[in-house]
């Protein structure tokens, strides 16, 4: 066996069969989309008037049995398979039972034994003076949603299953609900429209498809809207819809159509008017299930038990109240409409200036902190001022 000299370069080594380990790759926005999550839900007592409005909670669990898919082959021990998580809620309220939701991704999907306790301050403690910890029960990812009673709170100790996130949901939230709401809310608003459209002389045309281009459009806006409203966070939103960016995106899209073949715009709008609102307040609906657009918690009698998708608490109905809202313009528009015919836009002016105007009061009940205190007051100002104008308009 010959050696190396000086100066020489050695040879290369014979090339072996092992593998070299490929760099992991971050999951993108699709993988995230697919990875299953573990949603859990434990029930607290709600904190004394005389301690601050929070509860910390401390998750811990463990993989009871892994779910793995057949087509695989062979099955690698899962890695992912304990958790211990602390996590803070705020602003939980103070009336009755409050459910509180974690839910926790890059966890081997399958069935998990969960445990929950309350950490921190709490009403009773110890000998020594510190505070104690009480136990929480932890609830089923998807529970049977009440107003007056406790959902069930996994009985007899049963695993929590992981689930894709559409199905991964705190308790008091119905999954694709308000999906299912809109689509009908969509449906329902283009019969009212066709229905007032078939009783007026001259009967105007095209008028549904129209309809159905504007409500895509508004469908893109209303995200878009949302987007760049949450963009300045620290963690931007995307899974929500701004009502504004709909109405918007509609009204653009609607009138550039009705321009382009010569329809006449205020007619039209009239007309739509009455279907439009109609739409939003059963879309409003399934808001409330979807716990989105929530309202702050409340005490009072006249609050209702739903969840904001991390807390359920008694609130104030900010969804139904806004659902009553556009019901009640939507009602307006019609009467009108069935009385004295379409009236050259002002109708869909004052419709929208009305809704925009009063739910300027209802914002300000959501759990959400407005960003300015001038802006809703301007609006709502504006709303008015254009409401004014339109009746006048109507009435004269």
């Amino acid at each position: 066996m010959s050696s190396a000299k000086a100066g020489q370069v050695p040879a290369p080594p014979e090339p072996s069969d092992a593998v070299p380990a490929e760099p992991q790759r971050q999951p993108g926005l699709l993988d995230r989309a697919a990875q299953e999550l573990l949603a859990v839900t434990a029930w607290c007592p709600p904190p004394s008037p005389d301690k601050p409005d929070t509860l910390a909670v401390r998750f811990a669990g463990h993989l009871v049995k892994p779910r793995f898919d057949e087509d695989d082959g062979e099955q690698s021990p899962p890695t992912n398979d304990r958790f211990t998580l602390d996590e803070t809620f705020e602003r939980v309220g103070r009336a009755g039972p409050v459910a509180v939701t974690a839910r926790l991704r890059d966890l081997t999907p399958g069935d998990w034994s969960v445990t929950a306790a309350l950490v921190g301050e709490t009403d009773a403690t110890r000998r020594d003076g510190r505070p104690a910890r009480r136990s929480a029960d932890v609830g089923l990812p998807v529970s049977s949603w009440s107003l007056r009673r406790r959902p069930p709170a996994n009985p007899d100790g049963c695993p929590l299953s992981t689930h894709l996130p559409p199905l991964a949901v705190a308790a008091g939230i119905i999954p694709v609900v308000w999906a299912a709401t809109a689509v009908i809310g969509t449906v329902v608003g283009l019969i009212v429209q066709q229905v007032i459209v078939a009783d007026l002389r001259p009967r105007p045309g095209g008028t549904l498809t129209v309809s159905v281009a504007g409500v895509a459009a508004g469908i893109v806006a209303a995200k878009v809207w949302f987007v760049a409203l949450h963009l300045h966070r620290r963690e931007p939103r995307f899974e929500g819809w701004a009502v504004q960016g709909f109405l918007a995106g509609f009204v653009i899209v609607a009138v550039s159509l009705l321009l382009a073949s010569g329809t006449p715009v205020g007619a039209y709008l009239d007309t739509a008017a009455p279907g439009l609102f109609t739409g939003l307040a059963i879309g409003r609906v399934g808001c409330f299930f979807a716990g989105c657009c929530s309202g702050r918690p409340t005490t009072s009698r006249a609050g209702l038990w739903s969840s904001d998708q991390r807390v359920g608490t008694r609130r104030v109905p900010t969804q139904l109240l806004e659902s009553a809202l556009a019901a009640a313009v939507a009602l307006g528009a019609g009467l009108t409409v069935g009385l004295g015919g379409v009236s050259s836009v002002w109708l869909f002016l004052a419709a929208v200036g009305a809704y925009t105007a009063l739910r300027q009061a209802i914002l300000g009940l959501r759990v959400e902190a407005r960003q300015s205190r001038v802006g809703p007051r301007a609006v709502a100002t504006v709303a008015a001022a254009v409401v004014a104008v339109s009746l006048a308009a109507l009435v004269f």
